[in-house]
């Protein structure tokens, strides 16, 4: 080699326990360069989970990481985050929980469903997964509007995974969402595991008709948009770029003014037919999937299905996912908004027990798999933490 030939640099492999060189390499200049938050400032509202985790899939099995960020408010800048993740076992099944409260006591009813879940889930006495799930949605609802927890204009979605045998099941409340990355010929493809729960939707739609909701933009009452007005964004494939969903509304009055239409808790829209009855689809695991993301509208507010599959294929490893996934929402929040919304995450990788494993885009050269650990109990992980 010639004295002035450059030799390539080994490629860096990130360790999921590395918090620091993960953050480090999600939230480069072009990231910080463009946002006021300085680096201190972005770590404290981060959270993440443990690295190096690992759960049973059947025939299977998976690694995961999670991150949470606090948002970011300039009229509330002490505003707690109304964010949530949770990860527990029940019935030796590992169930992985995303919640996004919302209203003025979100964070509160948030916190209240995640613990609240797995308890209903427990004691459900449904037959099927299916059904428990249904139930311990429906239960967890009533509780909290039974409880001291202020409901009536608070809430939460809720999207959750439960991988039983092989079988994932994704239970859906709102507008959070749950994706697969599934490999078809040389991609991973975006597949919807969940329907975002919005007024966009037709079906969703005429159930709040029916029940004696309103559905209106802002821009339809303002004025500024045909009452005859057609709603044709597919969420998930796009992003509302418009920025004026439909909403909930009384027919008497400009209340609540929602735009989802199931959630738990929201008593004033759920008089007008809001559910807290989910949407439940599986999918058996096979050696097609790749990757499968949980996220709250902090990341599909910006990001589609796709994109947030695709990042998750250029990353090695779970956590390392979860930081460029909340990176590049964070810095498309800040290009487009005056505020920066909560945004959390939490994305496994399959890896087969009796295939190659993981798959390919996903395997660092000459690594072992990660070590199998023992199952844990309950980590059920708290927000990310206030301003300190």
């Amino acid at each position: 080699m010639g004295a002035g030939a450059s030799r390539k640099k080994p490629p860096v492999v990130l360790d999921d326990a590395d918090d620091d060189a993960l953050f480090n390499a999600a939230f480069t200049n072009k990231v910080l360069n463009a946002c006021y938050l300085d680096t201190r400032e972005i770590r404290q509202r981060l959270t993440s989970c443990d690295g190096k985790l690992r759960c049973d899939c059947g025939a299977y099995s998976a690694r995961y990481g999670s991150l949470v960020f606090r948002g970011l408010y300039a009229d509330e800048p002490t505003k707690p985050c109304q964010d949530r993740y949770g990860m527990v076992e029940t019935d030796n099944c590992p169930w992985f929980l995303i919640l996004d409260g919302h209203g003025p006591n979100g964070h509160a009813c948030a916190q209240f469903c995640l613990e609240e879940l797995p308890r209903s889930f427990d004691e459900a006495q449904a037959d099927t997964v299916e059904e428990r799930l249904v139930e311990a949605s429906v239960k967890t609802n009533s509780l909290l509007h039974k409880s001291k927890v202020e409901s009536r204009d608070s809430g939460t979605t809720a999207v959750s995974l439960l991988v039983n045998d092989g079988v994932l099941y994704c239970s859906n409340v709102g507008d959070s969402r749950c994706v697969l990355g599934r490999r078809e010929n040389s991609q991973v493809k975006a597949i919807a595991l969940s329907k975002d729960q919005t007024l966009y939707r037709q079906d969703e739609r005429q159930r709040i008709e029916q029940c004696g909701g309103r559905v209106l933009s802002i821009g339809q009452i303002e004025g500024s948009v045909p009452m005859d007005h057609v709603w044709k964004c597919e969420l998930g494939d796009e992003i509302d770029s418009d920025g004026d969903p439909p909403r909930l509304w009384r027919k008497d009055a400009y209340e609540p003014g929602t735009a989802f239409s199931r959630s738990l808790g929201d008593f004033t829209a759920q008089e007008l037919g809001c559910s807290s009855t989910p949407e439940v689809q599986e999918h058996v695991i096979d050696a097609s999937d790749v990757c499968c993301v949980l996220a709250t509208d902090g990341v599909w507010e910006f990001l589609t299905s796709q994109e947030v599959v695709d990042i998750c294929v250029s990353c090695k490893t779970p956590k390392e996912a979860c930081y460029r996934i909340v990176a590049e929402s964070y810095r498309r929040w800040y290009a487009r908004e005056e505020r920066i919304d909560d945004i959390a995450c939490c994305v496994l990788y399959f890896d087969g027990a009796s295939v190659a494993s993981p798959p390919p885009s996903l395997r660092e050269p000459g690594a072992a798999p990660p070590p199998r650990l023992r199952r844990r109990g309950s980590i059920v992980a708290p927000a990310a933490s206030e301003s300190r």
